[in-house]
């Protein structure tokens, strides 16, 4: 119902321009006359972009109630407008709503939806655009049958998309977040994700991980631009066609302004709108899931082309009403059959969940450019090209539409939303340098745990060696597979630096560590003294906070800074307990009198104290990356 009203108020000021021109005096060729045509798809480009990334980031349910309240008040305005700024201004705004319910209403549907029907039930909500778009049609007639007095003739309409916006306030109340919104804000635990089925393989983990939605959209760019191109072709033509059909065919029958040409005009676009337009939405739905998205696309695409060049190229179409009708009339029926409604449904497909309805805004938005460009220019276009220079224009936008669906649009029949967008390939992949980077400092934790212990229960300074040496080699081995990986999988320039030097810092501590323990085979150390230990017992804190910061790091990414600002707060104090340390360590060893076991120790201690600097290095790099996703 909501879209049903969507559809309503963006097509009736179709039905109701001829009214409205004659009401205010002006001309169907004026700018005027375009603005009101196109003030609301102008505000439904802005909706999408404004209630997109607000949908990802706060959830679904909350953009709903924000555009219906949107729409009410627009509808309502709109009908009271006293002159023909004022009722541009209303359909702006009303606009703004429409676009803003566009990808919250087809998310909520797919991520709802099972594989094997969603495509049936997206569409579905779509296709309420044909009940929408009747209504407002029979909406205008039955005042104009009525013969109410031209002031009320336009008004009542307008008002009237106020009324199942009203309805569905309580009903949209009632609607739930979608499961898997929750499961990437990290409302939901990982049982509950297993019985979403959001993961088949047991890795539920990856689905919580936030990737930072600049290198999201980044990797998804050639299937924003099909995706928004695509939607942008068909809405050129679609928009002008279907908001000018009453004027394109009250201009063929009398070329005038007559009120009985207006009504049988008026008639005959409702009886396009009931044969041809209705029935396409809903062949789409019964035909989509069986055929497939992106062949309904391209089949309604081919036919664009066909028809919209015939009707351009043969003169006697134009000329003979009824041929006009059935060639004009069908387009209608093959665009809502194919890329009207496949344009839709497509976009909350190929999309992750993090973005998925800021992917469709942009879509969908694009659509709206495509739109509110056509509802303006094609006044203008009718009155200097005509009809078959419209029309050659038309069929070159549907020959751009079927090249991108062909080349960047994928195929999402009877497949998980996951498996579609790569959402699960993406995040195993962001998740493996995760992994790797927290298994890196588990096994430093390690490290120092072990020196710690035998500096504590002092024993075979060899042997002791060896054990750390091969701490060392497995973190090496880690850190070569970071490497590997980085120079395999796509991340972007500022990610990848992230981790290099991230790693690096790391891998310097463990490197300290066991230049530590090899100094003590080297230099036949045969006890540890008091200042290697309470170093030790430093060292120990400061890797277990760099192991806390590391585990929390993509906190980050969902802008929760406080827990890694408090590792790197704690690391700094002992850091600085490590100087002091060393200070206190060295000033002691030069009171002893033997130079070479000062030479020895001292090497040893600056050894330790450069591990707790090494520590601070890795906290300096998490408040750099703090700093710069604080400023996004």
């Amino acid at each position: 119902m909501g879209f049903f009203t969507d559809a309503y108020d963006l097509f009736v000021i179709g039905a109701l321009l001829p009214v409205i021109a004659i009401f205010f005096g002006i001309s169907n060729s004026g700018i005027t006359y375009a603005l009101i045509s196109s003030s609301a798809l102008f505000g439904a480009i802005v909706g999408p972009l404004v209630f997109g990334p607000i949908a990802d980031r706060f959830g679904r349910k909350t953009v709903y109630a924000i555009d219906l309240a949107i729409l009410i008040i627009a509808a309502i305005g709109s009908s009271f407008s006293a002159d023909p700024t004022q009722l541009i201004a209303w359909r702006f705004v009303l606009g703004i709503g429409v676009g803003g319910d566009y990808p919250v209403s087809a998310t909520l549907m797919s991520e709802y939806s099972n594989r094997k029907d969603r495509g049936k039930l997206v569409s579905s909500v779509f296709a309420m655009q044909g009940f929408g778009l009747l209504a407002g049609a029979l909406t205008t007639l039955v005042c104009l049958w009525l013969h109410l007095p031209p002031n009320i003739v336009w008004r009542i309409p307008l008002a009237v998309g106020a009324i199942p916006a009203l309805a569905v306030i309580y009903a949209r109340r009632n609607i739930k977040e979608t499961p898997r919104f929750m499961v990437t804000s990290g409302k939901l635990d990982s049982k509950t994700v297993a019985e979403v089925g959001i993961n088949t393989n047991g890795e539920n983990s990856n689905a919580t991980i936030k990737i930072p939605k600049r290198q999201i959209l980044s990797r998804y760019m050639p299937l924003i631009l099909g995706t928004a191109i695509s939607w942008f072709t068909l809405d050129v033509a679609f928009y002008g066609t279907s908001i000018f059909s009453n004027t394109i065919i009250h201009s063929l029958i009398q070329g005038g302004s007559s009120y009985a040409s207006l009504i049988h005009s008026t008639e005959l676009t409702s009886l396009i709108f009931l044969f041809f337009a209705f029935p396409g939405y809903w062949a789409a739905v019964f035909l989509i899931d069986g055929v497939g998205r992106k062949k309904l696309q391209l089949l309604g695409f081919g036919f664009m082309v066909v028809a919209y060049a015939a009707i351009a190229s043969i003169p006697g179409i134009i000329s003979n009403i009824l041929a006009l009708f059935v060639v004009y009339g069908s387009t209608f029926f093959f665009i809502n059959m194919g890329p009207n409604t496949t344009t839709f449904v497509v976009p909350v497909e190929v999309f992750p969940t993090q973005i998925r309805t800021t992917g469709h805004g942009i879509a969908a938005s694009a659509g709206k450019v495509g739109a509110s460009i056509s509802a303006f220019l094609f006044p203008f276009a009718l009155h200097t090209i005509k009809l078959s220079g419209v029309f050659t224009w038309l069929a070159i936008m549907a020959v751009l539409g079927l090249i991108i669906t062909a080349i960047l649009i994928p195929e999402g029949q009877e497949r998980r939303l996951e498996d579609i967008s790569g959402e699960e390939r993406l995040l195993k992949t962001y998740s493996e340098f995760s992994d790797l980077i927290t298994g890196l400092t588990e096994r430093i934790g390690d490290g120092a745990q072990e020196l710690r212990s035998f500096t504590r229960n002092w024993g075979d300074v060899t042997e002791e060696a060896k054990k750390i040496k091969a701490i060392e080699h497995d973190c090496d081995e880690i850190v070569h597979r970071i490497f590997v990986r980085l120079n395999t999988k796509f991340f972007a320039p500022i990610n990848r630096m992230d981790i290099v030097t991230l790693t690096h810092a790391l891998d310097d501590i463990m490197d300290y560590l066991e230049a530590t323990s090899a100094r003590f085979s080297m230099y036949n150390i045969d006890s540890a003294t008091e200042e290697m230990n309470s170093f030790m017992d430093v060292i120990v804190d400061c890797v277990s906070e760099v192991k806390n910061g590391i585990s929390n790091i993509n906190d980050i990414y969902s802008r929760r800074f406080d827990r890694i600002e408090s590792s790197c707060i704690r690391i700094n104090e002992l850091e600085n307990s490590g100087d002091e340390l060393l200070r206190n360590s060295l000033k002691k060893l030069f009171e002893s009198g033997d130079a070479i076991h000062i030479m020895k120790l001292k090497e040893i201690y600056d050894n330790l104290e450069t591990v707790t600097d090494k520590c601070e290095d890795v906290a300096d790099i998490l408040r750099d990356l703090i700093v710069e996703y604080k400023q996004r």
